[in-house]
């Protein structure tokens, strides 16, 4: 499981030092803590499913918590790049899955797909749209809990 924030610090003690006080200072030191809201987005489906036509090309998992005092929601971004499909026929596919993960469709619009569902006792929204990326169109997969 990667968690941003996270890092293994080596070396000499003043790395070290350094590390632990701007962890201190951002509220990042419970690196390697439960982060159960996560934990639970990590468990649905849809935050580890592929899709025909994507490459996976980042991930990233925030745990909740708090930065400077306020709050951060639990959330999973992924970004997949695609070629030889319709961008709106990939999110229609990507909706359809979702739905049958038991999420449950909200809003639609053009190149998006919303959804919400309870994940292991977490509200959580779900956002699938195609927008560009470095001047090329990526999918982005977007799990995030509510409370």
């Amino acid at each position: 499981m990667s968690i941003l924030g996270c890092t293994r610090l080596g070396g000499t003690r003043k790395p070290l030092l350094l590390g632990l006080g701007m962890a201190a200072l951002f509220g990042l030191g419970g690196c390697g803590a439960d982060h159960p809201k996560l934990d639970a987005l990590e468990a649905d489906p849809m935050a580890s499913v592929t899709f025909a036509h994507t490459d996976l090309a980042d991930e990233i998992e925030t745990p909740e918590g708090t930065t400077l005092g306020k709050p951060v929601h639990a959330a999973i971004t992924r970004r997949f790049t695609f070629s030889g499909v319709e961008a709106q026929k990939l999110v229609d596919a990507a909706g359809a899955l979702a739905v049958h993960h038991g999420w449950a469709a909200g809003t639609t619009r053009p190149r998006a797909f919303e959804a919400s569902k309870n994940v292991g006792g977490v509200t959580a929204d779900l956002l699938i749209t195609v927008a560009p990326y470095e001047g090329e169109p990526a999918l982005f997969v977007y799990i995030t809990a509510r409370n």
